[in-house]
């Protein structure tokens, strides 16, 4: 049996063979994609980009604790943020003129935070490099100037509080400090006070004491916020100014085309897959056992054929050796299996034309008449006859003109230049000649024939096409099926093997024409041991034999037999 894989686990070998079978629309997916790609390129407006670096450093003490980093973490999230709001981008534009888009500028701007850093990326997209590298160089400089309005550490409110509170103290205090100054005289000047001034000065001092509490308290609110404050402060620096960009964003031709191309071959090899997946074409005899018990007998290798001989049946030689060798495998092997159950005559069959199956009856016919068998081969085909050219002789009177009784099956064989082989050729076509090919009348001249010969190939007519395959396959001892490598339909297939299995015609096996990357497999049974077989001198003693009838042979086996 044959297969087009390897018993185990499968290999990578499948899959580089559906890439090779499919390599010209890999290249061309391939190709169009690049091309797409470069034209594609030339189609999108050139894009440049400057950047700019900020550092926010924070002035802190000492110690790192974890509500520090969190707060400068923060701070340059809010930066981030703050830097592509709608407010910031209107700002810029209004300092530009004529005047920018600043929707159309917060596309193109985006700000990063450097990881474990203390850096700001200010990345600003235009299509003119040079506002690309004024708007961000803008965006850095509106930072450093709103450093202390904007991005100052919290805690600027409370201290503008403390400072209020304490101006407004400290003028309080003035007052009545003048104020006790001034009854603080009065009182001096009068030899005897009143006791109501001595009550108004006693008062005033308790009150100015009061207040100097109160303003140092405050003054030492004062002092701790500043140093809050100052520990949380931020400052802000351009580390790395933008400067004008020279090559813009846009792919170059070489990138887009090294792209476009990836792709491609990415996309080829799975349209390649899919295409294989859902080609109806015969690829394996995997695909082959799926249709029912039929083993693949023998795959025949590629060969070449002179231009002169490419419209006619040719027979294989030297020059084609690979598929000589295994046309003399298969006729061995077909003979040995006839052979085993007294078998005399075969039928070559395909489902439809242009698979090879005559041009493989003609060299089966060849190798086992060099090999010293008497082998007679008919062409059963007579609406499209081809032995009679391959062997330069008449194709009339033939098979139609014997069985309509026109002449005898002796006159109608013809001799070839092989030693012991023979061909009863199609015949002339008549009114009548469609009454001729039926199995009552094919019957009785195969039997015939059987018995003039060590085995009668019968080249058929395709199944589909013509009825008289299957009026063939009706007299027929053995049937040979053959395919034809990416070209074989599995439906067509499929159906020839259905109406084949109503005439009950026992099946040899099938083989796979030009069969590229079928391997074959241990077989599942063991070999059967084939008689000893003497070959027949010649027809006349052969003729002597009779062979029963074919209804009534006892077959043995089934269709795999």
């Amino acid at each position: 049996m044959l297969d087009s894989t390897q018993e185990g686990p499968m290999g990578i070998g499948p899959y580089v063979a559906i890439v090779w079978r499919r390599k010209w629309l890999v290249v061309l997916t391939t190709v169009v994609a690049a091309v797409v790609a470069v034209l594609g390129s030339r189609l999108i407006p050139p894009s440049y980009t400057a950047m700019t670096t900020v550092r926010v450093a924070q002035v802190s003490s000492d110690a790192v604790t974890y509500t520090a980093l969190s707060y400068n973490e923060r701070i340059m999230n809010t930066l981030a943020r703050l830097l592509t709001s709608r407010e910031a981008m209107e700002a810029v534009a209004a300092r530009f003129t004529p005047r920018l888009d600043a929707g159309e500028l917060a596309q193109g701007v985006t700000v990063e935070v450097v990881p474990e850093t203390e850096l700001l990326e200010i990345a600003v997209e235009h299509a003119d490099p040079h506002v690309a590298m004024a708007v961000a160089n803008t965006l850095a400089a509106m930072m450093t100037e709103r450093d202390h309005d904007v991005f100052y550490g919290p805690g600027g409110a409370v201290l503008d509080a403390l400072r209020a509170e304490l101006d407004l103290l400290g003028a309080t205090l003035a007052d009545d400090r003048t104020a006790l100054v001034n009854l603080t005289r009065r009182a001096e000047a009068e030899e005897t006070a009143e006791p109501a001034l001595e009550v108004a000065i006693q008062e005033l001092r308790w009150r100015i004491r009061y207040q100097e509490e109160t303003y140092e308290s405050l003054l030492g609110q004062l002092d701790r916020a500043s140093l809050g404050q100052q520990l949380l402060a931020t400052s802000i620096s351009v580390i790395d100014p933008a400067v004008l960009p020279e090559r813009s964003g846009r792919p170059s031709r070489m990138m887009s085309a090294a792209l476009g191309m990836m792709l491609g071959l990415v996309g080829g090899v799975g349209l390649a897959f899919v295409r294989d997946r859902l080609d109806p074409r015969i690829r394996s005899a995997r695909q082959i056992a799926e249709l029912g018990d039929l083993d693949v007998l023998m795959a025949i290798p590629p060969f070449r054929l002179p231009r002169r001989d490419r419209k006619r049946l040719a027979r294989l030689d030297h020059t084609n050796r690979e598929a000589w060798e295994a046309c003399r495998a298969l006729g061995r092997m077909v003979f040995t299996r006839a052979q085993v159950r007294q078998e005399r005559s075969v039928l070559i069959a395909s489902a439809d034309a242009g698979v090879g199956r005559s041009t493989i009856a003609l060299n089966l016919a060849v190798s086992l008449a060099e090999s010293g068998l008497s082998i007679i081969v008919v062409d059963g085909d007579v609406r499209r006859p081809g032995l009679h050219q391959a062997f330069d002789i008449p194709h009339s009177p033939g098979l139609t003109n014997v069985v309509l009784g026109e002449c005898s099956l002796h006159d109608a064989l013809a001799e070839t230049t092989v030693q012991g082989l023979r061909v009863l050729t199609s015949g002339s076509i008549g009114p009548a000649f469609s009454q001729a090919m039926s199995a009552p009348r094919l019957g009785p001249v195969l039997r015939e024939l059987e018995a003039m010969a060590d085995l009668v190939l019968l080249d058929s007519p395709s199944i589909l096409e013509s009825a008289d395959a299957l009026e063939w396959a009706a007299v027929a001892h053995r049937l040979l099926f053959i395919v034809m490598e990416d070209q074989s339909l599995l439906n067509q297939v499929a159906e020839a093997i259905r109406r084949l299995g109503h005439v009950h015609c026992p099946t040899i096996g099938m083989v796979v024409n030009r069969a590229h990357r079928m391997v074959p497999l241990p077989p599942e049974n063991p070999p059967f041991e084939a008689p000893t077989f003497e070959p027949r001198a010649h027809a006349l003693q052969s003729a002597a034999l009779t062979m029963a009838p074919r209804d009534t042979i006892t077959w043995v086996g089934d269709w795999n037999a």
